[in-house]
């Protein structure tokens, strides 16, 4: 979901989340670590980012591989 307030776009942070996360799957482990990510005070939607990661129109295994690195992300924090 993008914002359309401005005279351009600018992506939620779920869907800024799941941009990081599918570049780290794919870059030889760019973004192994993000200190800066808090998702559970800053307005976070989970549901919404899961709504996103079940629409990605990428094959399974890329699915898979981002949902892999969002699990291994979550429990660091």
């Amino acid at each position: 979901m993008l914002f359309r307030s401005q005279p351009y776009l600018i992506a939620t942070k779920e869907k800024a989340l799941l941009d990081v996360l599918y570049i780290s799957t794919r870059r030889k482990r760019r973004f192994a670590k993000l200190p800066e990510l808090d998702v559970g005070d800053s307005g976070f939607r989970h549901r919404e980012f899961g709504r996103l990661l079940r629409e990605l129109p990428y094959p399974i295994r890329i699915r898979s591989a981002i949902e892999s690195r969002w699990q291994s992300l979550k429990d660091a924090y």
